[in-house]
């Protein structure tokens, strides 16, 4: 049963590793779109997919408990695709220059129309300043 797809995502560490689950819809004999379990009221069959080292697939067992089945409408034939595992994305730590940037985000700056909270600076002062004299 080996494929030739290789199933991997980014692990919250940027790491790769390898991993495939069923897709949340499925497809008939002759649709041109897939249907999702959830328009239907079916539900999926619980089924686990095994990859090797590699990300190739190595397996998929049904799963045995009650309900693990899943429910379909009829006995009609479907394809279930298999897909990668979503990306875990972790944003990176803020540099010391971007923790310096406090923007005000209070709710009194979400239309532009008067408030009397929006309080606009009257003086501005610069971190720093070079002066260049040319006589």
């Amino acid at each position: 049963m080996p494929g030739n797809k290789v199933y991997s995502y980014q692990d919250s560490s940027n790491v790769t590793q390898y991993a495939a689950q069923i897709d949340t819809k499925y497809w008939k004999p002759g649709d041109t779109s897939a249907t999702t379990y959830a328009s239907t009221g079916e539900t999926s069959a619980q089924i686990t997919i095994g990859v090797n080292g590699s990300g190739y697939l190595q397996s998929a067992t049904l799963v045995e408990e009650p309900d693990a089945e899943g429910r379909y409408a009829n006995n009609d034939p479907i394809l279930i695709p298999l897909i990668d595992l979503p990306d875990q994305y972790v944003p990176p730590t803020p540099t010391p220059a971007e923790l310096e940037d406090v923007w005000d985000t209070d709710d009194e700056w979400a239309t532009d129309g008067f408030n009397s909270a929006k309080e606009w600076p009257d003086h501005v002062t610069p971190m720093s300043a070079v002066i260049n004299y040319n006589s």
